[in-house]
């Protein structure tokens, strides 16, 4: 679709709005995890109870299209964000990664299937919720960087540090962590300040309110 836009200013302000839309998703995201997950998966259990006890095989379809559907969203949502993010994650990598994902989701879910052990709720939405925040962060960084590209927002340092001779962000690993957590071996000054707000604000926000509970 934003190929569709002949005048690359527009694909930018576009591609932009995707990766702020994805950013402000996945903050969500992390939010409601933080504040309904417990509240949401009783009920959800509650709802499953009900639907087998009555027999209602429509009922539990329903429901579980429901979920899938959400997730399903949100996923095409997060691998569009990384696609238009400007960083080298083409279409054909994106549908490998995302084979790879399923069939690994897949895996993890006959294994826990067929464990004997009740699958620890609290802990795996704690850190399942940490990792969309740092995600969220290296999106956010990637909106940033692209307004300074079409001179929106202004660059004031262009380089602040450079640990390239580190961890190159053109390499093989360098630019998984960039697709996926929005790594800049030599971000702008804006940039890396934007993440560090997020990541910071987000961060405080997650590790107070798990402190709380205990």
């Amino acid at each position: 679709m934003i190929d569709q836009f002949s005048n690359e200013h527009y694909q930018h302000l576009l591609m932009i709005f995707i990766l702020l839309f994805a950013t402000l998703v996945l903050s969500y995201m992390a939010i409601w995890m933080h504040r309904q997950a417990k509240a949401q998966v009783d009920h959800v259990k509650k709802q499953l109870e009900f639907h087998i006890s009555s027999g209602n095989l429509w009922g539990m379809v329903f429901l579980a299209f429901i979920a899938v559907l959400r997730e399903g969203f949100e996923t095409v949502l997060f691998f569009s964000a990384l696609m238009y993010s400007g960083q080298g994650v083409t279409l054909e990598n994106g549908l490998i990664g995302a084979s790879i994902g399923l069939i690994a989701s897949i895996v993890l879910v006959w294994a826990m299937m067929r464990g004997t052990r009740q699958v620890p709720i609290a802990p795996f939405f704690k850190y399942t919720s940490l990792l969309i925040i740092i995600i969220a962060a290296g999106l956010f960084s990637s909106a940033i960087n692209m307004l300074q590209a079409i001179d929106v927002v202004p660059i004031v340092v262009e380089q602040i540090f450079n640990i390239s001779f580190i961890l190159d962000d053109q390499g093989t690993f360098g630019t998984f962590m960039r697709a996926l957590f929005g790594y800049n071996a030599s971000p702008t000054m804006i940039q890396f300040t934007s993440w560090a707000l997020y990541l910071g604000l987000f961060l405080n926000f997650w590790s107070r309110g798990y402190a709380q509970k205990a």
